[in-house]
Formats: structure tokens, C-alpha cells, sequence
């Protein structure tokens, strides 16, 4: 029982079989290879005027992952890609200016995004990372929030929608909550948070965001 029980829990950390075939495979990867180039390319040329020198975000590799490889998940709609990036960098900047101590403030800083994220319901994994690259870059200008945290997640949204539409993809998704069953412990309906996403969605996501 014991080695049973052991070899249950190894084959949780292998990788699951996927149901995604080639086409729709080369779709995203295509996708994202194209989204962050017309990004990139754009957010460097709004760079001069504005007199920055990072003109784009490492989280954003992320952010394109979600948008072009599973379109449907709640993670990967536009106010959670947008919001998510911008609000996490804010409390990255607030982090990095009001603590002296880095880890403590890489700490608080993806922690405080977090619950943050959870308040906007904008849930985005990628922007944990964003406030965790203020904190590592020692960012302390709030400005550098709207550039280039914003309008790179901005840009790369609009890149989704027209590509996914293109591509017979439909971006974004309406997030409508689900409702629960009254049950004997409370007679009043509760609802699900379009946030939470469920290992089905992860896996059927990419394949299912054309319905």
C-alpha cells in the first residue's frame, strides 16, 4: 500500500498527455511570437518620445502565453492582463520605495499583488512577477507603472484579440460567475469567481476557446 501510494504521488509530478494537436500548437506559438514582436517594436518606438530606457517587461512573456496559447482561461482576459500587470507594478514600486530591505520587499511586494489582484479581480500569474521585477530593478518612479508595465500589457491584448480573431480564435471571453446550489448549511446561493480556474480549464482551454 505503501509503494502504491508513493507511486501515486511520483506520477503527480510527471506531465499529463495533452490534447492539443499540431495546428493548434503552431497557432499559439505563433501567436506570441508575433504579439510581442509588434509590441516590442512599438514600445520601442514610444520609448524615445518618453525618454525611457526599459521599454519592455520580462513578465510579459507570460502574459503572451496566456493570450495566445489558452485564450478561454479567465487568467488571460483582457482586465486581467492589463489590471493584473499594472495594479502588481504599482505595489512592486510602493514595495521597492518603502523598504530598504530586498527580500522582505520582493516578499511583500508579489504577497501584496496578490491580494490586490485577488480585490480588482484580475487574478494574472505573470503579475506576480512584475512586482517582484520592480522590486529586483529597485523601480521607485510610480510613472514607470503606465510605461512600460501598461501599455506593453495593453498592446499585447489588442495583438491577441485581432490575431485570435484571425485565427478563428474568439478573445476575449465574457467571465460570467457561477452560481451554486443552495445547500442545508446556507440557503443563500454563493458563486464561483471567473479567477478560479481549474485544472479542466488549463488543459481544454486552448481547445475550446472557438465555442
Amino acid at each position: 500500500m505503501r509503494f502504491a501510494a508513493l507511486m501515486t504521488h511520483a506520477r503527480a509530478w510527471l506531465p499529463g498527455r495533452t490534447t492539443v494537436d499540431a495546428r493548434e500548437r503552431l497557432r499559439a506559438v505563433s501567436g506570441a511570437g508575433l504579439g510581442l514582436l509588434v509590441t516590442a517594436l512599438l514600445s520601442h518606438w514610444l520609448a524615445g518620445p518618453l525618454g525611457a530606457s526599459v521599454w519592455l517587461i520580462a513578465p510579459l512573456g507570460a502574459s503572451a502565453v496566456l493570450v495566445f496559447a489558452v485564450p478561454a482561461s479567465p487568467l488571460a482576459q483582457p482586465w486581467s492582463v492589463i489590471g493584473g500587470n499594472t495594479l502588481s507594478a504599482m505595489v512592486g514600486i510602493a514595495a521597492a520605495s518603502w523598504i530598504p530591505d530586498p527580500a522582505l520587499a520582493a516578499a511583500v511586494a508579489v504577497a501584496g499583488a496578490i491580494g490586490v489582484m485577488f480585490g480588482a479581480r484580475c487574478l494574472h500569474p505573470p503579475g506576480g512577477a512584475a512586482a517582484l521585477l520592480a522590486v529586483l530593478t529597485h523601480t521607485t518612479h510610480f510613472s514607470s507603472a503606465f510605461f512600460p508595465f501598461f501599455t506593453n500589457s495593453l498592446l499585447l491584448v489588442l495583438a491577441g484579440v485581432i490575431y485570435n480573431s484571425l485565427t478563428g480564435r474568439r478573445y476575449p471571453h465574457v467571465q460570467v460567475a457561477r452560481r451554486r446550489r443552495p445547500t442545508r448549511a446556507s440557503a443563500r446561493p454563493t458563486s464561483t469567481p471567473c479567477w478560479r480556474a481549474t485544472t479542466r480549464c488549463w488543459t481544454s482551454a486552448a481547445t475550446t476557446s472557438n465555442r
